[in-house]
């Protein structure tokens, strides 16, 4: 699943414990693990992105 924010893409991937948000720009890529015990669904995922500053 791809979560698009401010022009950003995000690539979401299941797995067992957690999501994996991975953002490319380049060279560069970073993973941001979120737990599942935080977002259980990926509706709840992409609300939490949404309003999360991090991202």
């Amino acid at each position: 699943m791809i979560i698009e924010k401010n022009g950003k893409m995000y690539e979401v991937s299941e797995r067992s414990k957690h999501w994996s948000v991975v953002l490319k720009s380049g060279a560069l890529s970073v993973d941001f693990q979120v737990s599942k015990d935080i977002c259980k669904t990926e509706a709840e995922l992409k609300e939490y992105i949404e309003k999360e500053e991090m991202f």
